[in-house]
C-alpha cells in the first residue's frame, strides 16, 4: 500500500477490527503518521535552495551569508544560493567581491585601489558575462580622496554601466535601498584590512576607468552619482 492510512486499515488489521468504524479509527491513525513523513520530507526539502517554500529562503539567506537584492526575483535568488560555496571561496579578495557583485545582479563592478591597481571582470565573453579578472596598474599613487587622510589600502567601487536589471537605466539614488544593499556587500566580501572611501554609480564613458591612466583619474562625459561608502 503506498500510505500509512491504507496499510493499517486494510492490511494490518486482524479479522475483528474490519468493522467499518475499526477501519475508520485506524486509516485516521494511519493518516497521523503519513502527515508526519510528508512533514518530514518538507523539512529536507527546506534546505535545497531549488525545492524550499519561498518563505525557507529568508532562513538559507542567513544561513549561506548571501543577501537577497532588492526587487530580486525568487528564482533568480535560489540559483544565487545554488553558488554560494563556489563564491565564498574567493571571499576577501577582489575577485571574490566582483563576482559577488555580479551574482547579486551588478553586471559591472569595477575596484580601484590607492596603489593603483584596477580590478574588473571580463563584461562578455561570446555573449555570456565572463569571470575572468581583468587587472589593470596606475603608474603612480591614485588619489581616493580617503578622509581623514588617505592610506595605501583605500579603494573605490565603481558600479558601472550595464546597470542592474531592475533599476530600468537610472541609477539609484543614495540612501537607498539599493545603495544600503550594495554597501553592506562591499563591507561583507571586502579584504579585512581594507577600506572602501569611495562609492560611485557612472551612467556613461568616464576616463581612466577601464583602462590605464596615468596619476589620479578623471571623470569624463558620464553622469557621477555619489554612494556613501560603508563604514568599516
Amino acid at each position: 500500500m503506498s500510505t500509512f492510512a491504507d496499510y493499517e486499515s486494510l492490511t494490518l488489521a486482524p479479522g475483528w477490527l474490519q468493522t467499518p468504524d475499526a477501519k475508520s479509527y485506524l486509516a485516521n491513525r494511519g493518516a497521523a503518521k503519513d502527515a508526519l513523513i510528508q512533514e518530514c520530507k518538507d523539512a529536507v526539502k527546506c534546505r535545497f535552495p531549488t525545492l524550499c517554500p519561498d518563505d525557507a529562503l529568508p532562513a538559507l539567506s542567513r544561513e549561506r551569508g548571501i543577501d537577497r537584492g532588492p526587487g530580486e526575483s525568487s528564482d533568480v535568488f535560489r540559483a544565487r544560493l545554488l553558488q554560494a560555496w563556489n563564491i565564498w571561496t574567493w571571499a576577501g579578495t577582489p575577485y571574490g567581491m566582483l563576482l559577488a557583485a555580479r551574482a547579486a545582479g551588478y553586471p559591472n563592478v569595477i575596484l580601484k585601489t590607492q596603489g593603483g591597481m584596477q580590478y574588473q571582470l571580463q563584461t562578455t565573453l561570446a555573449g555570456v558575462p565572463g569571470s575572468d579578472l581583468i587587472i589593470a596598474t596606475t603608474p603612480g599613487t591614485v588619489h581616493l580622496g580617503g578622509t581623514p587622510s588617505e592610506f595605501w589600502n583605500d579603494f573605490a567601487a565603481l558600479v558601472m554601466t550595464p546597470f542592474p536589471s531592475w533599476w530600468g537605466g537610472v541609477a539609484a539614488s543614495d540612501g537607498s535601498p539599493d545603495q544600503k544593499a550594495f554597501a553592506a556587500l562591499v563591507k561583507k566580501w571586502k579584504p579585512g584590512h581594507t577600506r572602501c572611501v569611495q562609492l560611485k554609480v557612472i551612467d556613461g564613458v568616464a576616463w581612466g576607468v577601464g583602462g590605464l591612466t596615468w596619476g589620479s583619474f578623471t571623470w569624463g562625459a558620464g553622469t557621477v552619482t555619489n554612494w556613501t561608502p560603508p563604514v568599516g
